[in-house]
This record gives structure tokens, C-alpha cells and sequence, in this order.
């Protein structure tokens, strides 16, 4: 169905003598022509209005699906506080592990309450010092996993204490392991 309404001649000289002077002399041609395209875009518009509505649906379907996977994804991700009482960082608590750990394999040495105290091991750290591990370089770390581990704390101890010199190392930018 096209629809272009034309205008005979004498319609023509009809809308020329209504219009004033002034008016081009194609102006009769540019109403019917304006005329065509509204009803051209009405056509368009009506067979967009019945077409059906699959990439609309699909979209939808899509979109759910997305929801979906991320409501998955976050329920089996576990939260980034696991394991960390009291809401305080991993970081924060590994270091608390860690000084716990060698309060009990490097005391008396590294503990300058205790009898047996050794002034050169209170010069690196002291474990009573809750910022016990603010003085020790990256390289001072890294060995104290080795020490740790002749100390004979067992493999757990040890194993912990490595996460947190990884985890101090990787904080510092430091990458030595």
C-alpha cells in the first residue's frame, strides 16, 4: 500500500491562487510531497507496531539470565572477612597469628621482659611490641620463614607464617619470597 496523494491541476491552481504572492511557485508540489511522507512514516509506524517483539523478549532473557549468574557468583564467592574475627582485615589478623607464633618459638630471645632476653634479637623485633614487624626489612621477613621453620613449629605454623610474609611482602610492593 503506497500512498502519495496527488493533486490534479486544477487543485493545484486552487492551492496556488489561495496562497498570497509571495509563496514560491512549487509550493503546491512540497504540501503534497510533505503530505506523502507523513503518510509514508504512519505506514512505517504501523508495521513496526505489528511486528512481533522477539528481540525485546530475548533481551529480557538475557538480562535475567545475567542476574542470574551474578546473584550465583556472589553466593558462591565467599566474603573478603572469612576466617577474620572481629572485622578486622587479613592482614591485621595473619600478623597476630604470626606474632603469636613466634611469642611462643623465639621467647625468651626475642621477648625483652623474659630472663634470657638477648639484646641482639630485641634489636630486630620484640614480640611483645604489637608493631613488632615495623623495623624488619623484606629480606629480614622472608628469613624468618627458614628461622621459623628450624625452630620446629610443625608444618601448620610454618605454612601460616609464610601466608603472612606473603601477604606483608605483597602489601610492601617487595615480591621477594
Amino acid at each position: 500500500m503506497n500512498f502519495e496523494p496527488e493533486l490534479d491541476a486544477d487543485e493545484q491552481d486552487a492551492l496556488r491562487a489561495w496562497a498570497t504572492c509571495d509563496v514560491p511557485g512549487d509550493f503546491a508540489e512540497r504540501v503534497a510531497a510533505q503530505a506523502a511522507a507523513g503518510a509514508q512514516r504512519s505506514q512505517r509506524i504501523a508495521e513496526a507496531e505489528a511486528r512481533p517483539m522477539w528481540a525485546a523478549w530475548w533481551i529480557g532473557i538475557v538480562a535475567a539470565a545475567a542476574a542470574v549468574v551474578l546473584a550465583l557468583s556472589l553466593l558462591a564467592s565467599p566474603p573478603a572477612h572469612e576466617g577474620v574475627a572481629d572485622g578486622r582485615d587479613e592482614i591485621t589478623a595473619l600478623r597476630e597469628a604470626a606474632r603469636d607464633l613466634l611469642a611462643r618459638e623465639c621467647t625468651p630471645c626475642h621477648l625483652a621482659e623474659a630472663e634470657g632476653a638477648e639484646a641482639d634479637a630485641i634489636a630486630v623485633f620484640d614480640v611483645a611490641d604489637p608493631q613488632w614487624d615495623a623495623g624488619l626489612s623484606s629480606t629480614q621477613l622472608a628469613i624468618a620463614v627458614d628461622r621459623v621453620a628450624e625452630s620446629g613449629a610443625g608444618q601448620g605454623g610454618v605454612a601460616g607464617f609464610r601466608r603472612y610474609v606473603d601477604a606483608e611482602l605483597a602489601r610492601r610492593g617487595a615480591g621477594v619470597r
